[in-house]
């Protein structure tokens, strides 16, 4: 063995140093470009424009400032009147990641915020509690986008009717669906395919 480690250490070295570089571009990545559709906030942060941004972000969810000024001020209505929120996640610690990111794709939500009632100056901390403990935290699951829009238009100088529908297609608010115009002076029938973003 000692002498095969001899006779290729360089080869291993470079193994090694590929195995390492492959780690960090790897965690790089993951730190990056993975979605996170779940994001573990305080109450108060949950509140504000910045901490829907961060979530978003995180999701890789673009979103506008009115929109997160919108949520922001949904979630700081709940905490502030002590409005039970929709979704409140009974869950054990070993299972509370799991039971999230389950509750956020049931309810078809383009991300999460978590935060926890009982310590609502303060992020969930995991460390906190054997695996077993029974935990209650609620979850503020955010619809950015409509998945499915429906237009119904009419044009009165050019005497047009007109329907469209469209799918969202990606988590940017890009949409793409197909529609319906009728000319009623000429009495023709017009299809289109359309993209909004």
């Amino acid at each position: 063995m000692y002498n095969f480690i001899k006779k290729y250490w360089s080869h291993i070295l470079c193994v090694i140093l590929l195995i390492i570089v492959g780690l960090f571009i790897y965690k790089w990545y993951n730190d990056t470009y993975v979605k996170k559709p779940v994001t573990y906030e305080s109450q108060q942060e949950a509140s504000t424009p910045e901490g829907v941004e961060r979530a978003a972000k995180n999701a890789q969810v673009g979103i506008g400032k009115g929109q997160a000024t919108e949520i922001a001020n949904k979630i700081e209505y709940i905490y502030k009147n002590n409005v039970t929120p929709e979704y409140i996640v009974p869950t054990t610690a070993k299972d509370v990641d799991k039971t999230i990111k389950e509750e956020t794709k049931k309810n078809k939500a383009d991300f999460s915020i978590v935060t926890d009632p009982n310590n609502p100056d303060k992020e969930f901390d995991f460390s906190k509690y054997k695996e077993n403990t029974p935990i209650n935290l609620n979850q503020y699951n955010i619809h950015a986008y409509k998945k499915v829009i429906r237009s119904v238009s009419y044009a009165p100088t050019e005497k047009i009717v007109g329907a469209s529908i469209q799918q969202k297609i990606n988590d940017h608010g890009t949409y793409m669906g197909v529609g319906v115009d009728y000319d009623i002076d000429d009495k023709k029938v017009y299809g289109k395919i359309i993209v909004s973003w």
